[in-house]
């Protein structure tokens, strides 16, 4: 159908895009994590997956990047998870993340997402070991870890699990000790920033 979508930003909401394409509004369910990345008005480009199912409307999912659509593909290819839950899970990770915590075998951080339990955290890790590409800018296996611990010290101070992964997910910057992590993420929540 098409390859990607390339507009200027109309609306953002949880999880959703409205790209502005000569006068057509076209409406992407995106990755949860990428909806802070953008402003309103700005030129952006998503590469799209159209889905049609049996008795809903039809549906174009938004990613960054090409190797996120792939990981996409990889993950709806695990029995018994469905695009939203795919996109749940692109949400709560970012590439690098989700390729240092499948390649650990980390089911208790896969599993740590809301919606997504123990059995399908490991069925995932089973399935999507070989088939993950290799990211070259990874996130390490203290990565993880500090990403854990961090998520973790958000909750014990108040903040919900949601919320504190998305803020998790949205620091850019690979390697950074759970101390840093939490530090920015504070940060971002208490002034507001994306």
């Amino acid at each position: 159908m098409f390859d990607y979508l390339k507009g200027v930003l109309a609306d953002k909401g949880l999880g959703y895009v409205v790209l502005d394409h000569n006068g057509i509004g076209f409406r992407l369910e995106v990755p949860i994590s990428l909806c802070d990345q953008f402003q309103l008005g700005e030129e952006v480009k998503f590469f799209a997956h159209f889905i049609i199912t049996r008795g809903e409307l039809p549906v174009i999912y938004g990613f960054i990047s090409p190797e996120q659509r792939k990981i996409f593909h990889n993950i709806l290819s695990v029995s018994g998870i469905g695009p939203r839950l795919a996109m749940h899970i692109l949400g709560g990770f970012t590439l690098e993340q989700l390729e240092a915590t499948i390649s650990a075998n980390d089911v208790e951080g896969l599993s740590r997402l809301p919606k997504l339990g123990p059995k399908k955290a490991k069925l995932l890790i089973l399935e999507l070991q070989d088939k993950f590409p290799h990211i070259t800018s990874g996130t390490s296996n203290e990565g993880v870890l500090a990403i854990r611990e961090a998520e973790d010290a958000l909750v014990a101070l108040g903040y919900k699990r949601q919320e504190a992964i998305k803020k998790i997910s949205s620091i850019n910057q690979p390697n950074l000790s759970t101390e840093e992590l939490v530090k920015i993420a504070l940060q971002k929540l208490t002034t507001g920033s994306k």
